[in-house]
């Protein structure tokens, strides 16, 4: 008897791009990013190499097609986290969680960062200029309102912010030295929290905000 064989689903252009990124993020998270091949990205999705470049012109296309798909998710978890926040404190404690959630369930955004590709490297730091921007805004508001060190720099609390997340992510992800990212983040908060807040203000609030 002879076997009969499902077609596959014709996707439109869109759909099949953002296949194309999304087996190219699970090979990432799963691999690092330099193992990961066209044809890897290919055999993961059942397609040809071929069928590959017929959506994106070269590989650089897909890695900056992944960054935008990190960048875009990535803000938009940090703004909904954001929306329901008492204060600016409080915005910046429910980023941080959001932050740290988006990272453990999509390792290939931090493992991303190791890439050696100078235009998707571009990209990754106009998005981090972009990002620790708001933190810094947010910083300069809690200072105005009295909930913030008035000697912070708001550009270096920013860095200092990202830099504990991406801690968190080496800790965790890379060296596999914690079981659990968020975890982590509980114990790690109310340090940077206490690092930020002004004289007698509560500094860690609640910790489960973010999460």
């Amino acid at each position: 008897m002879t076997e009969t064989r499902v077609p596959r689903q014709r996707l439109s252009t869109e759909q099949r791009q953002d296949e194309i990124v999304r087996a190219t993020m699970d090979l990432v998270g799963e691999q690092g990013v330099e193992q990961v091949t066209t044809q890897a990205i290919a055999d993961h999705i059942g397609l040809t190499q071929g069928a590959i470049f017929r959506h994106f012109a070269s590989k650089e296309a897909i890695w900056l097609a992944v960054v935008r798909w990190i960048r875009e998710r990535l803000l938009s978890a940090v703004d909904r986290a954001a929306a329901p926040a008492r204060d600016p404190m409080d915005a910046l404690q429910r980023i941080f969680f959001a932050h740290v959630d988006f990272a453990e369930r999509h390792p290939a955004a931090s493992r991303l960062l190791t890439t050696t590709n100078a235009a998707v490297r571009r990209v990754l730091r106009e998005m981090l200029d972009g990002y620790e921007a708001r933190i810094a805004a947010l910083v300069e508001e809690a200072q105005y309102q009295g909930r913030a060190r008035a000697d912070l720099d708001p550009g270096a609390a920013a860095a200092a912010f990202t830099a504990t997340i991406q801690g968190l992510v080496v800790r965790v992800l890379v060296l596999d030295t914690r079981p659990s990212m968020s975890a982590e983040a509980r114990r790690i908060w109310p340090l940077l929290a206490a690092g930020l807040a002004a004289p007698g203000a509560n500094p860690a609030g609640d910790a489960d905000a973010g999460t």
